[in-house]
């Protein structure tokens, strides 16, 4: 899950699906 801690904020939907 190391994609959740890197959250983008150009594309927060993305981080989220």
């Amino acid at each position: 899950v190391s994609y959740k801690v890197y959250i983008p904020k150009k594309a927060p939907a993305l981080a989220r699906r």
